[in-house]
């Protein structure tokens, strides 16, 4: 009897809180009632959450004409809400009334412009939000639609000052003409965190005038060019990406995560009494520059004044500037480093040059290079460098230095760090000689810094399968290499792994296969791992193998008719199979196509809607492809 009458319980409490979910509409502006947690704000009689007021699982809507307060100390939550303004001539408001008011959304915010704005008196009109310190987050997309029909302007705008604003979804901003969608971060303690997406219908001057805007999604994301940046921070781990260069005030925070900077410049500070600051944990930037600005305060070695995160893909190689200063006699000015990897083998470019201040001549310089450019006025000398990082294999320090391609400047400092991680160093460069391009030098190219030494490596069709060998005339602390493969030579996969010999001084042969190549062009390349996890890549090879590709299926979902792009290598014909997700065969079709692309359309309407494997099959080819596919009814 307990037990039914729990299991009642229960039923009745899970239908009453799915029963309790609501949408709340304001209606308080003729009652003269405006507070979020008083049912007058929503035509209601009561006080209680949930039932008066929005709750948590609630969604609301705010039209045009009315305004609702959050009152100090209150934390509002409900699950989605929309100002809709939906009268002609009125705006909308929301108000946070103190910083200690908060707002949490679990799904979306919408801020949208009547949609019968046609025809509506001239005027400037707007959906507001203001923060007054106080915290919003949107655990959903945050989407501003603007409306401009050359008479009537309805503007969306977010005032922080100085709250928090989160949003963990895409943020989509759409202007139009002279209408703006903006959050303007008034203040400097403003933050906006941004979880995901972010677009800007047109140039935005009011995101991150001030204030601190993080990218902290654990995703990719895209670094906006066009925000005028304040602080900008990088956290939460996932890959960014900048679409153009990217100019920073006052404060970089780099937490953790890499910057692509897709051949841009980053630049921190704008003149020589506002230099900006580095605020470094982990990370690093990549695939372009990053600009500093210098004043004449004199900086050592290690300092964050002086600190450049740059590197690869894949390895951290900074590059650190010191100044020893003359004031009143040399010009503040730019700093701007470029990193550029080079993986393939050998992993030097010959070198026959002596460094007289070291004493020694080196026999080898490394392909990867650091490229120092200075600007505005840069004058300063009296300069020390140090510059190194990952990747470099294993290394024995004091074979190491600090050089150009076939001449060094300034004078030698021993290198600090370890043997795989190690830092060569360089005093006294003028503002002349640090204009260079910087590499690592070695006196003995056998122990450092050369992991492998490859002669070798090809990838070739072999029937049905690629034929991959490559040879090496020496390997040092070489545990394995890895066959990896690429579509597009940019996303790679493993395919195979391979045992190196360790040490070895003799030439060694490898070869091996890929069984089920990709039809089509694709790129081969090898990867080579130390026992200490140092990587190395090499040259990658091409093989335009014959087969048979699914290049497009629509529509999508489909319904009636499934229309397929398929190329061929040459003429033949190709069974369509679509299989279930039980692995159920549920059609087959015989097509003739010739070589090249072609157009194919397929009957499914006898096809129950569901999840389906699409296979091709060419027994003429000896291949197939295959992808999934969704029919809807």
């Amino acid at each position: 009897m307990k037990i039914k009458f729990l299991f009642a319980f229960i039923i009745f409490y899970l239908c009453a809180n799915i029963a309790s979910s609501a949408t709340f509409t304001a209606e308080g502006m003729a009652a003269g009632s405006f507070d979020w947690n008083s049912g007058a704000t929503w035509g209601n009689g009561g006080n209680v959450v949930g039932v008066d007021f929005p709750g948590p699982g609630d969604a609301v809507n705010i039209p045009g004409g009315e305004i609702v307060e959050i009152p100090a100390g209150f934390a509002a939550q409900c699950s989605k809400m929309n100002l809709n303004n939906d009268e002609e001539d009125l705006s909308t408001q929301l108000t946070l009334m103190s910083s200690t008011s908060s707002l949490t959304l679990t799904g979306s915010l919408q801020m949208l412009p009547w949609n019968g704005m046609a025809g509506a008196i001239s005027g400037h009109l707007a959906g507001n939000i203001t923060m007054n310190g106080g915290t919003i987050t949107i655990g959903g997309d945050f989407t501003a639609t603007c409306y401009d029909d050359g008479d009537f302007f309805y503007h969306q705008n977010i005032t922080t000052d100085g709250g928090i604003l989160t949003i963990n979804g895409d943020i989509s901003f759409t202007n139009n003409g002279v209408a703006l969608a903006t959050i303007n971060m008034n203040t400097v303690n403003s933050v906006l965190n941004v979880g995901a997406g972010f677009t800007l219908g047109t140039l935005n001057n009011g995101v991150g005038a001030n204030g601190t805007i993080n990218y902290k999604g654990a995703a990719g994301q895209t670094i906006l060019s066009e925000v005028t940046y304040y602080n900008l921070t990088i956290s939460g781990g996932g890959l960014k990406t900048a679409d153009g260069n990217i100019e920073v005030k006052n404060i970089v925070n780099m937490t953790s995560g890499n910057v692509n900077l897709s051949g841009n410049t980053l630049t921190l500070g704008n003149n020589f009494l506002n230099i900006g600051t580095l605020s470094y944990t982990a990370g690093w930037m990549y695939g372009g520059s990053f600009k500093r600005w210098f004043d004449n305060t004199s900086t050592a070695i290690g300092d964050a004044r002086g600190h450049f995160p740059i590197g690869s893909s894949t390895h951290y190689r900074p590059f650190w500037v010191a100044e020893g200063v003359t004031f009143g006699i040399q010009a503040e000015g730019t700093i701007m480093l470029t990193h550029t990897a080079d993986y393939t083998w050998p992993a030097h470019v010959t070198a026959t040059h002596n460094d007289v201040s070291w004493g020694n001549t080196l026999q080898g310089v490394s392909k990867s290079t650091w490229a120092v450019a200075t600007g505005d006025g840069y004058t300063l000398d009296n300069i020390d460098v140090r510059f190194g990082g990952q990747g470099f294999g294993t290394n024995v320090t004091t074979d190491l230095d600090a050089s150009l391609l076939a001449s060094v400047v300034g004078t030698h400092a021993a290198t600090t760090g370890t043997g795989t991680e190690p830092y060569v160093n360089r005093t006294g460069l003028t503002s002349v000689g640090i204009n260079n391009t910087f590499r690592i030098g070695s006196r003995n190219i056998i122990q450092s810094p050369l992991p492998i030494d490859l002669i070798l490596f090809d990838a070739i069709e072999n029937g049905s399968e690629v034929k991959v060998e490559w040879t090496t005339a020496s390997e040092i602390n070489n545990d394995y290499f890895t066959i990896q493969r690429s579509k597009d030579a940019l996303n790679w996969e493993s395919i195979k792994q391979v045992d190196g010999a360790g040490n070895s001084s003799s030439i060694i042969n490898y070869i091996d296969k890929d069984p089920v190549p990709y039809s089509g062009t694709s790129f081969y390349r090898l990867r080579q791992t130390d026992f200490n996890g140092s990587v190395s890549y090499s040259q990658i090879e091409s093989v335009n193998f014959q087969g048979i590709e699914i290049v497009r299926i629509y529509p999508v979902p489909a319904n009636q008719n499934m229309n397929l792009s398929i190329n061929t290598s040459f003429d033949t014909e190709v069974a369509i199979e679509l299989f279930n997700s039980i692995g159920q065969n549920m059609f087959k079709e015989i097509v003739y196509c010739t070589k090249g692309l072609n157009d194919v359309s397929v009957d499914i309407t006898k096809l129950p809607a569901g999840s389906y494997l699409i296979r091709l099959q060419s027994e003429q080819l000896s291949l197939s492809d295959k992808m999934l596919f969704n029919i809807s009814k």
